[in-house]
């Protein structure tokens, strides 16, 4: 099934992400917008790509963590 990536692979983990949805595991927005900043068949821009929400959710979860500290 092709979504928004031709190459199957690609498409594979977007449509794998976006099934952890229903678990509340990923936000569908996020999965779509990050799919789309990622180069087709470029495996170095779906890595860098795929840490960048990764890295604000870790910001937004340290910044909720010491706010609750204070």
């Amino acid at each position: 099934m092709k979504l928004i990536f031709s190459d199957p692979a690609f498409s594979f983990q977007l449509i794998r992400a976006l099934g952890s949805a229903y678990y509340e595991g990923a936000d569908i927005g996020e999965c779509v917008s990050t799919a789309h900043s990622i180069k087709e068949g470029d495996f170095e821009s779906c890595t860098m790509n795929g840490i960048k929400p990764l890295r604000e959710s870790a910001n937004l979860v340290m910044n909720v963590f010491l706010w609750r500290m204070l």
